[in-house]
């Protein structure tokens, strides 16, 4: 049933496409059978060279709602595309679209019921159904394989299931330009460190698939089936790779979230998005983070001989909590 007062929220789709003629109709499509229809619909093409701008001028022909296409002059890739299309928004809540999936028909109703029940919340994310190229759907959703390993609050990134309410969106903006950051993982992280992110337990669309997808090859969004084996081996790879660009990538995300939290606490204090002392305790959390994978970039930098005694005291310091303790120490020893 419709919550009449959760429908008085404007509705902003957002969109970003890119070579997307073999499955943008589908998705298309899906928007224009939702129980509740949005108000309008914002796409920003990265450059596409194929048939895709084609397909969305005869979509805007018979949208019921309007739709604004902004083409970029030059290939702007994933994340600042992104960036770009969500800073364009002026709705209540916003949700975001990728170009090759297809949204059940109750997606819009049943988040904007959310939203309603949590106004606390500013983010949502739903569950979602994996399927092939061709959307036959594999017997898995994400949270499910999610389960198997991870945390769910932590590692549930995924753009295209999202939502946010835009005045929390607009002080997540703009992202980093950093290559170790993507749309998804800047707004979910934002969000989550506050407390103020949601996971719907219910699958509210197709999760379709394919070689192209930019996430094709992560083992939480591969086309199949996946158990706990899956990861265990996955574990085992990541032991015998190497560390350093690992601290490196973890240094510069959490330098960016850390500036992005002293930049912005007076806003995120005066909008209730999370109460000062709280947010002083994030920083603290963060610099602690980023000197502790300093630390261990720099032990990594000497000799292999010459680190044996700095690992064993940043051991017993503690330094390797935040790591998998005893294991990366003997890692960093006899393996990188």
């Amino acid at each position: 049933m419709l919550n009449l007062n959760c429908m008085q929220n404007s509705v902003s789709i957002v969109m970003t496409t890119f070579n997307g003629e073999r499955y943008l109709k589908d998705q298309l499509d899906s928007f224009l059978n939702q129980t509740r229809l949005p108000d309008d619909l914002i796409i920003c093409d990265d450059n596409s060279t194929d048939s895709t701008i084609e397909i969305i001028k005869e979509f805007i022909r018979i949208a019921p709602f309007n739709v604004r296409l902004y083409r970029n002059r030059k290939n702007l890739g994933y994340t600042r595309n992104f960036s770009k299309a969500m800073s364009l928004c002026d709705s209540d809540i916003v949700f975001l679209s990728d170009q090759d999936d297809v949204w059940y028909k109750r997606k819009i109703e049943v988040i904007l019921n959310y939203f309603n029940l949590y106004p606390h919340a500013q983010l949502l994310i739903h569950d979602l159904e994996f399927c092939d190229e061709d959307l036959n759907p594999i017997g898995q959703t994400k949270l499910q394989r999610i389960q198997n390993i991870y945390n769910p609050n932590e590692k549930f990134v995924t753009g295209m299931a999202t939502a946010i309410r835009n005045k929390f969106l607009q002080v997540c903006l703009s992202i980093p330009d950093n290559p170790y950051i993507t749309y998804d993982n800047w707004i979910h992280g934002c969000a989550g460190k506050l407390n103020i992110k949601r996971i719907v337990p219910e699958v509210l669309s197709y999760y379709r698939r394919h070689p192209d997808n930019t996430t094709y090859q992560s083992l939480l969004n591969v086309p199949y089936k996946t158990t706990k084996d899956h990861f265990n081996s996955n574990i085992k790879l990541i032991i015998k790779s190497k560390t350093l660009p690992d601290l490196t990538k973890s240094i510069m995300i959490n330098v960016e979230f850390r500036n992005w939290f002293k930049n912005n606490i007076s806003t995120l204090v005066d909008s209730c998005y999370g109460k000062k002392a709280d947010i002083e305790k994030n920083i603290i959390s963060l610099n602690r983070k980023i000197r502790i994978a300093q630390k261990r970039a720099n032990i990594l930098a000497l000799n292999r001989h010459q680190r044996i005694l700095p690992v064993i005291k940043n051991l017993i310091d503690g330094g390797y909590k935040e790591f998998n303790g005893f294991m990366s120490a003997s890692k960093d020893i006899f393996f990188n």
